[in-house]
């Protein structure tokens, strides 16, 4: 199938199976904060599916071909466009690899920005777990050997550009690989991908996959605190707005070489130059990639939200 004849039609096939994204959420590698769920709702949705029309997708998008060429001359193989597979067995599996390698494997185009946490790690020739679950998947459905990635690093600014200078502006482009076919991590991702497409054949997701929900045992006080909450969060808006209004008033009134803003002749307001410390995580991640990927890291957190009812 033609990914650029039928754009909708082209999602509509993505919906109905499982694909290297999808297989990244279930296994909690997915870099976003999609979820389980949020897969779900996709895949039993009725409606035409909606397309992200974001710069860094049409960055991806337009930068496409010349990382193909570039990987092509510099691992001395062949490549041709990937298509849509379908696994014969399970035609819910499903992948679209970017391109099929002469020498047996699939390639990956991808990019990156120089002030993410991924970017020391693609320069020194490690992939994210993310990509990693992806392309496992698609060397489970296509049956190939092994995956390799060629990654674009997005230049500062880029989005300042005009589109038409996107593709030439891309100075640093990293190859990594041949990633051989992990038996163990495709045997993982498949039994995860087979109890999840269960759930959306039979329209119901297991508490494998759905939050746990706990019902208010005193309603009225929850409903009240979220009341409290929105009007505190408003007023917390409001006040940082009126504290930087006040703050610039006053600077303008004591002027940029500094000083003292007297009131009936006694100082009660000063401005003092002095020296901030500053960190450059974008330069150490530039200068010492090695270094960075041993102390950039995630830790687990929550994160309490508020759902529109």
């Amino acid at each position: 199938m033609d990914e650029n004849t039928d754009r909708i039609g082209w999602l509509r096939e993505r919906r109905a199976g499982i694909g290297g994204t999808d297989a990244a959420v279930l296994m909690g590698t997915h870099v976003g904060k999609v979820t389980p769920r949020d897969v779900y709702n996709d895949k039993i949705a009725t409606d035409d599916p909606a397309e992200l029309n974001l710069p860094m997708f049409r960055f991806g998008h337009m930068l496409e071909p010349r990382l193909l060429a570039e990987a092509e001359a510099h691992h001395g193989i062949k490549v041709r466009p990937g298509g849509l597979f379908r696994n014969k067995a399970e035609s819910w599996r499903y992948a679209n690899p970017d391109a099929l390698t002469s020498d047996g494997g699939i390639l990956e185009c991808k990019t990156t920005g120089t002030t993410t946490k991924h970017y020391a790690a693609w320069k020194a020739g490690d992939i994210s777990p993310h990509a990693y679950d992806q392309t496992q998947h698609y060397l489970a459905v296509t049956g190939r050997a092994h995956a390799r990635f060629v990654v674009g690093v997005n230049p500062k600014g880029w989005q300042k550009r005009p589109e038409s200078e996107w593709v030439d502006s891309v100075t640093e482009i990293f190859h990594v690989g041949p990633i051989p076919r992990d038996e163990a991590r495709i045997a993982e991702i498949l039994e995860a991908e087979r109890d999840f497409w269960a759930c959306v054949e039979a329209r119901a997701l297991s508490t494998r996959w759905a939050p746990r929900e706990v019902e208010a045992r005193i309603p009225e006080m929850v409903e009240d605190d979220l009341v409290r909450l929105a009007v505190i969060k408003e007023q917390q808006t409001k006040l940082k707005a009126d504290r930087e209004a006040i703050e610039k008033r006053l600077r303008g009134a004591i002027g940029d070489e500094g000083g003292f803003l007297t009131l009936w002749g006694k100082p009660r307001v000063s401005l003092t130059a002095y020296d901030a410390e500053t960190f450059d995580k974008a330069g150490l991640i530039e200068a010492h990639p090695d270094i960075a990927e041993r102390f950039i890291g995630t830790a687990p957190r929550t994160r309490l939200s508020v759902v529109d009812a």
